[in-house]
């Protein structure tokens, strides 16, 4: 009997059913859910991103854990298949949002079980309850741990067959859709609907929304039909960036074929009146050097020379860059620039690395200093393509977003004309044009007659008033047109600026002395008042005449102790109601000499006043 035979086979099954243990206790461990934050849920960005307005419809929401959803394709049916309304008939309930056929009844705060429309029958746990606002609705998103509809593929392999490309160029990018035949029938159903969109869209103000909804269906027409029919590109996007580099793919296919008729035609009329406004103001403070932007040091001694990296890489905005992903990718790349010549600049001076960083604040007069040496046309249009027309919606809290907040802040920055040159040089061109007017109407022949001088010297006293050979500082009703131009800006939804006090607009608009951080006037004047009578006075008789004077009675004096009885009260002048309708304790009142003083006890005292 071989012992030691049965000792070692015993010892290899323990140990072969130790690590079948511990291979199930790993996949246990796999299996469980960690709870996780709703923002970082890719079934809830997906959803809020491209399927908003169903969003906002929806009453409940059921969000499966982006483990449990790993590798599957998020379909319009799987989407609309978790979107809920309280049903109108049983307490338990919930009813479809869009697919009314499919209900679910409600156990909370512990499952969810389909009921009838959905293919099979599944008992869901309910990990997390959260409560969304969206304006004053309340939409209410649970966290479960598997889906309501749809299967997840078995196999799946994280990595992806073929890489979206993640720089965006629209002509790459329709070439990297044109590689694939599965593609081609999408791509020229894409044409057709885009060419009936030139031909029949007309803009109507007011309705930029429903122009933006219009465009988007063509996009995510597109892009499903795409996903359906091409197995490689679905099997690239099961992964949550490169589902999201396809999607901006296919958006900047879809504007680069509406550029023409979107950013050409539409808006250029649309915002005319903003563009040109912000381009006065950059013409203006086009001499205004780093120092005037109130940075700290030694940011405010940078030259120019040191943006050339980020003024010329900024012009790319407006001919290279043709759709919103294209300039918003230009801007990004900008402020980059802008970080990099701060820091080399700041560490050739010898400072730590802590104070290389340049923050928001100091980001939004830097990047307004590289707008006005950019020259480049069209600031407003260009904010508001960036934010109107992006088909797939930002999200909050994204580089994009912060990227396009500090381009609006940096034009609200040279809106304000902090340095007041805009409304200075409009009063010099207002002051030309009238000493114009004036030279012309001085070569007329005077006459020299005596009561004619007179009379035209004082026609002639106005307008030597109004415009003397100083520079007065902006009045209000200079500063009126000015400030049309800028409320003009605000047309598109309040795209660009925001609404300062009229308070500080008015009375911050001075010269300051080399910082825009101060404001202290050049100096002080008074503007004289003038009579607003368009007719001249009438002239009785000659001005070298005497003047006469008109004599009036002196005023009549009034004794208020002779007009009114000292024993009686004055009746009052309203009092319009007899003695039959008022009370006994009224009537006993008027029949009281002197004033009636009530106090706590109940008594009454009359003060009769003795007359003088």
């Amino acid at each position: 009997m071989n012992l030691p035979f049965f000792q070692k086979t015993s010892v290899k099954k323990k140990k072969e059913s130790l690590d079948s243990n511990l291979e199930l206790l790993y996949k246990r461990e796999e299996d469980v859910l960690e709870p996780e934050e709703i923002d970082e849920n890719f079934f809830y960005k997906h959803i809020t991103t491209h399927f908003h307005p169903l969003f906002c419809e929806s009453s409940i929401i059921c969000v499966p854990h982006s483990k449990s959803i790993q590798g599957l394709v998020l379909t319009k049916d799987i989407i609309e298949a978790h979107c809920f309304q309280p049903s109108r008939c049983f307490r338990d309930q919930l009813v479809s949002t869009r697919q009314r056929q499919k209900t679910v009844l409600f156990d909370p705060p512990i499952t969810i079980i389909t009921h009838s429309g959905y293919k099979e029958k599944r008992t869901v746990r309910i990990m997390a309850e959260e409560m969304v606002y969206v304006g004053r609705k309340k939409i209410i998103v649970y966290s479960i741990d598997k889906l309501l509809e749809g299967e997840v593929p078995k196999k799946y392999s994280h990595k992806p067959a073929i890489t979206i490309p993640p720089i965006r160029n629209a002509k790459n990018d329709l070439e990297f859709l044109n590689m694939f035949p599965e593609n081609l029938e999408a791509i020229h159903e894409l044409q057709l609907a885009v060419q009936e969109f030139i031909d029949t869209y007309v803009y109507i103000k007011g309705y930029n929304k429903t122009t933006v909804e219009r465009i988007q269906h063509m996009y995510m027409k597109t892009y499903r039909t795409i996903l359906q029919k091409n197995k490689l590109l679905q099997d690239s996007c099961r992964t949550p960036s490169e589902h999201d580099r396809f999607l901006e793919l296919v958006e900047n296919v879809v504007m680069s074929f509406l550029h023409k008729k979107i950013w050409i035609q539409t808006l250029q009329q649309l915002l005319e009146s903003q563009d040109s406004y912000l381009d006065s103001i950059c013409c203006v403070y086009s001499h205004v050097v780093l120092s005037q932007y109130s940075l700290r040091y030694p940011l405010s001694e940078m030259h120019v020379s040191c943006f050339y990296d980020a003024i010329s890489n900024f012009q790319k905005i407006d001919m290279q860059a043709i759709t919103p992903l294209e300039k918003l990718a230009v801007l990004r790349s900008t402020l980059d620039l802008i970080s990099v010549a701060v820091r080399d600049y700041v560490k050739h001076f010898g400072h730590s690395t802590s104070d290389t960083s340049v923050t928001s604040d100091e980001m939004i007069p830097l990047l307004a200093f590289i707008i006005v040496q950019s020259r480049v046309p069209r600031k407003a249009s260009l904010i508001y393509y960036m934010q109107h027309y992006r088909l797939a919606r930002m999200i909050e809290g994204s580089v994009y977003s912060f990227v396009l907040a500090t381009m609006k802040s940096a034009c609200e920055f040279l809106k304000d004309d902090p340095l007041s040159l805009h409304d200075i040089a409009a009063t010099q061109r207002s002051r030309s044009v009238s000493f114009q007017h004036e030279s012309k109407s001085s070569d007329l022949l005077l006459s020299h007659h005596r009561k004619t001088q007179s009379a035209d010297f004082h026609k002639d006293t106005g307008p030597h008033i109004l415009r003397p050979h100083i520079v007065l500082p902006s009045t209000n009703s200079s500063t009126s047109s000015h400030s049309d131009h800028r409320k003009s800006l605000e047309i598109p939804d309040h795209w660009v600026v925001y609404q300062s006090s009229s308070s500080s607009s008015t009375n911050t608009r001075h010269i300051q002395k080399q910082s825009l951080g101060a404001s202290k006037p050049m100096f002080s004047t008074i503007v004289p008042s003038l009579s607003t009578n368009l007719y001249p006075t009438k002239l009785g008789r000659s001005l070298s005449a005497s003047p006469t004077t008109t004599r009036k009675c002196p005023p009549e004096v009034i004794h208020v102790p002779e007009r009114l009885d000292p024993i009686k009260r004055p009746a009052s002048m309203i009092d319009t109601v007899s003695d039959d309708d008022m009370g006994d304790f009224l009537n006993s009142l008027s029949l009281l000499d002197g004033d009636v003083v009530g106090e706590r006890t109940g008594s009454i005292k009359s003060l009769n006043y003795i007359p003088l």
